[in-house]
C-alpha cells in the first residue's frame, strides 16, 4: 500500500484564483466568495478529491456568492463549471 503524504500543521491563508469565467477568494475566515462571470444559467459543483459532490449551485450569471465557514471542510476540491456548451474545471484548496 502506498504511503500518503498529508501536511501537518499547515497554516490558515489566503488563496486566489481567477480567468475569464470563475473567481475564487478563500479569506482567513473560513470564507469562500465564488463569481461566476460567465453570462446566462450556469451548473457549478464543488467536488472533492474523491469526486464526491458537496456543493451544488444552479443559477444565472454573472452572480457571486459565498460558501459561509462549515459548508465544506480543509482539503482539495474541483470547481466543475457548465455554462451552455463550455465546461471548465479548476483545482482549489480550501484552508480554514
Amino acid at each position: 500500500m502506498p504511503w500518503i503524504n498529508t501536511p501537518v500543521g499547515v497554516r490558515s491563508s489566503v488563496q486566489a484564483y481567477s480567468d475569464n469565467n470563475l473567481q475564487v477568494n478563500v479569506a482567513r475566515n473560513g470564507k469562500c466568495l465564488l463569481t461566476v462571470r460567465t453570462p446566462g444559467s450556469f451548473d457549478l459543483d464543488l467536488l472533492d478529491i474523491a469526486g464526491k459532490r458537496v456543493f451544488h449551485k444552479n443559477a444565472d450569471g454573472p452572480l457571486s456568492f459565498v460558501l459561509e465557514k462549515g459548508v465544506v471542510s480543509n482539503g482539495t476540491y474541483i470547481v466543475h463549471l457548465v455554462s451552455g456548451s463550455k465546461k471548465f474545471e479548476k483545482k482549489i484548496m480550501i484552508l480554514q
